[in-house]
């Protein structure tokens, strides 16, 4: 699902825009790869949300495909854990176990 005013574009591995933004990650095939596990990632972590709450409540959790790559008091904690284990901020999905969540309204 879309929101109004939003386009999807698609971009064809053979496209010379998507080669020249997939180089810096190791060419096209590699970027690809690293996309599917982060959306891995993030599904994991909307399907086990409620069981990390329980296990991890009000605490800052990364995730990677595998599961819990670390967690911490905060999310500048979060980051220091997750550099001393050598994984990449941008191989994890991050997020807060709130418990209260604050309603917001627009």
């Amino acid at each position: 699902m879309t929101a109004a005013n939003t386009e999807i574009i698609t971009l064809a591995d053979d496209d010379p825009q998507f080669i020249a933004i997939a180089e810096p990650f190791g060419g096209v095939a590699a970027l690809r790869a690293k996309m599917a596990r982060g959306h891995r990632a993030a599904v994991r972590l909307r399907k086990e949300r409620r069981a990390l709450i329980e296990t991890y409540p009000d605490q800052w959790v990364a995730m990677d495909e595998d599961g819990v790559a670390g967690v911490a008091d905060s999310h500048e904690a979060l980051r220091e854990v997750i550099r001393a284990k050598g994984i990449p901020a941008g191989d994890v999905v991050k997020q807060l176990l709130n418990t209260k969540p604050r309603m917001l309204i627009l």
